[in-house]
């Protein structure tokens, strides 16, 4: 049996099929896969990239060949520190892909919007964003997750139980990292500052929609309308008035909603609540725009028309009527000396 490549004789078809995977151009000859195409091919090199023992200065391109230097020569199992930072990792593989953040790699791009990803996990849970797909039940609530991370977070809905304790104050959370956000943020003052504005943010993410506001980029659009959003999440949101989706439902009245937040602004009206109040005045109102709108009065020349629902000023009379129309009420627009409301 001869190769055709390499001309290269073999005493069996099995061991002939075996070397011809060498000669595959998406072979990898350090670890011996074949990739799907390219990209992946591209990626998975990363994964053969020279990693050095923190102990001493051997290199290893296998990260089994690397665990193993550790167990045998060092006697450590870890956890694996990283080099650049005070973080550790259980696994080798964990700690590889934590690297990319410092080299700035992303080699992991969604095929249906612009978002790239330090690893394949990450993608996947990412594009199920696009698909709708939550494959994550919880078995005391019947709630779907996308991912088993953000399952495990819901799960502590359901207990009293939060574990992880700062040390530097009486605050506790049901996650580490939740704890692990809290203690950047509130006491080491952890911020992802603007290079263009210097304006700062506690999250990374939160940076990074905030830098598209000075490229004018928005890279989501919708495939309907064509209207173009920031970040996915919005986009998503959007997609549900072409869908009539209203995932969010009223136990009260049935009325339901695109998203959680307007259900409970809605949820106000029944409870009564109000709680945005006036610094001046301290007249309550159900929504803040509402209340930022009353703050104005407070300021400027005297107005005359007053709504009684939310105490807004207006210079004249048709101003109020229209003002009105935001409260749900019924009106009688006549324009007279006198403006009748009647609340339902």
């Amino acid at each position: 049996m001869k190769c055709d490549d390499c001309g290269k004789e073999f005493k069996s078809m099995t061991m002939l099929k075996v070397h011809q995977r060498i000669h595959d151009p998406l072979y990898c000859k350090e670890c011996g896969k074949i990739l799907a195409n390219e990209a992946a091919f591209e990626r998975h090199k990363l994964m053969h990239r020279p990693m050095q023992c923190t102990m001493c200065d051997k290199t290893f391109t296998l990260l089994r060949r690397l665990r193993e230097h550790y167990e045998k020569q060092h006697d450590f199992t870890g956890p694996y520190p990283c080099g650049q930072c005070d973080k550790t990792f259980m696994q080798l593989s964990y700690l590889a892909i934590h690297q990319r953040i410092h080299k700035g790699e992303f080699p992991y791009i969604c095929n249906m919007c612009p978002e790239k990803f330090r690893s394949s996990n990450c993608l996947t849970v990412h594009q199920r964003k696009h698909t709708g797909e939550k494959p994550f039940l919880c078995w005391q609530c019947g709630k779907c997750y996308r991912s088993a991370s953000e399952l495990t977070v819901h799960m502590g809905t359901h207990s009293e139980e939060r574990p992880w304790a700062c040390t530097q104050c009486d605050m506790a959370y049901r996650t580490k990292l939740q704890l692990t956000n809290h203690v950047e943020q509130i006491h080491i003052g952890v911020r992802y500052p603007c290079n263009s504005c210097g304006k700062q943010f506690m999250k990374e993410t939160s940076l990074k929609r905030h830098e598209l506001i000075h490229t004018g980029e928005r890279p989501h659009q919708c495939t309907v309308c064509g209207k173009t959003f920031l970040t996915a999440n919005e986009l998503r949101l959007h997609n549900r008035y072409h869908t009539g989706e209203r995932p969010y439902k009223c136990e009260e009245c049935g009325k339901a909603f695109i998203q959680s937040g307007y259900l409970k602004s809605h949820m106000r009206i029944h409870t009564g609540e109000k709680p945005f109040k006036c610094d001046i005045c301290d007249k309550g109102f159900r929504l803040s725009y509402h209340m930022k709108k009353h703050r104005r009065t407070h300021a400027g020349k005297p107005k005359s028309y007053v709504c009684e629902e939310c105490g807004l000023a207006c210079l004249h009379k048709k101003s109020l009527w229209e003002h009105s129309l935001t409260h749900n009420v019924k009106i009688e627009p006549s324009f007279n000396d006198e403006v009748r409301i009647e609340f339902q």
